[in-house]
């Protein structure tokens, strides 16, 4: 039920009144919430792998956790910085995911970004919110998680699900990346549910504007063969893979080297791994009850047998 998915939710937050009252007095001090925090702070890479953040960022020292609810701790410092890397031309993509940085980048080339409304779904260190900052997003971004992140930063909001969702709140673009697929296991201290990450990609679909788009990383398996693994994440392949985005209109896929437009179909083993990014719009006059009837959206469609993809493959 959708009241227990709540609840589980907001249990799970770890946002207790002594944990607010910490943050708060975080953020009065006269130092930004720096220096009264730090005995409290541990390095972001204390249970956190350096290889999910980009090169140099872990030894910098800019991203900090709370050790009351191991929240990541967002301050200025740590855009600031990603934002540096990406002027001189440098690269702000996680290590455990090369060429995701330019993936994104080409995908925001198609749609653009420029003065619109953008959230992010999932997110442990702001690289995203980084490129989206660079590529002219509207200010304040929204970052969206479980374990939601705290910002010292006024052009990165953020907020817990359960709280998003409550919301009438609608945006121009949505971006998750490498977030979808774990969703419903736990991991990240999100329900359990063995179809969590279908719940997410519809309040995803609410929470975009009619006409909006959303900017997509699953894994994809190389074979085109669905892998679950428990405790972790998922890998899509020709099954899932069009069941996850029903009811979103299918634009294209973007990797670190190629743009594939609508009608251009890929290969799992062509696009798996260089660290692909969908792109989807949602239909401005298709409504939520309406994402099965495939009638109503162009939708991407998997050949099972041939492990191809495009608009034009029929929807199983």
């Amino acid at each position: 039920p959708e009241t227990e998915r709540e609840q589980t939710q907001q249990k799970t937050n770890g946002m207790g009144a002594e944990s607010d009252s910490y943050h708060q007095e975080c953020r009065e001090s006269a130092e930004g919430g720096v220096a009264k925090c730090n005995e409290g702070l541990v390095g972001i890479n204390d249970g956190t792998s350096p290889s999910q953040l980009a090169a140099g960022i872990a030894e910098a020292k800019v991203l900090t956790k709370s050790r009351t609810d191991n929240k990541p701790i967002w301050r200025k410092e740590a855009l600031d910085l990603h934002l540096s890397i990406i002027q001189q031309g440098g690269n702000v993509g996680p290590i455990d995911y090369p060429g995701s940085h330019q993936a994104l980048q080409k995908a925001l080339e198609v749609i653009s970004v420029k003065h619109k409304s953008v959230a992010i779904f999932g997110s442990i260190s702001p690289w995203v919110e980084s490129i989206l900052h660079y590529n002219g997003a509207k200010s304040p971004t929204m970052t969206v998680d479980y374990n939601q992140p705290i910002s010292f930063d006024e052009r990165m909001e953020t907020e817990l699900m359960s709280t998003m969702l409550e919301a009438d709140t609608q945006f121009d673009v949505i971006v998750s990346y490498s977030s979808i697929e774990h969703d419903g296991q736990g991991r990240y201290g999100d329900p359990l549910d063995p179809d969590g990450d279908f719940a997410s990609m519809k309040e995803c679909w609410l929470k975009v504007a009619p006409g909006g788009y959303f900017l997509l990383h699953v894994p994809l398996e190389v074979s085109g063969k669905d892998q679950f693994f428990w405790y972790s994440m998922r890998e899509y392949g020709a099954y899932r893979l069009p069941l996850l985005v029903r009811g979103w209109k299918y634009v294209g896929c973007v990797t670190s080297k190629k743009v594939y437009g609508p009608n251009d179909e890929f290969t799992f083993s062509e696009v798996s791994n260089d660290s692909p990014v969908l792109i989807l719009r949602k239909p401005p006059s298709v409504e939520i009850d309406d994402v099965l009837d495939v009638t109503k959206f162009e939708g991407i469609g998997c050949d099972i047998t041939n492990q191809k993809c495009g608009l034009n493959i029929a929807r199983q």
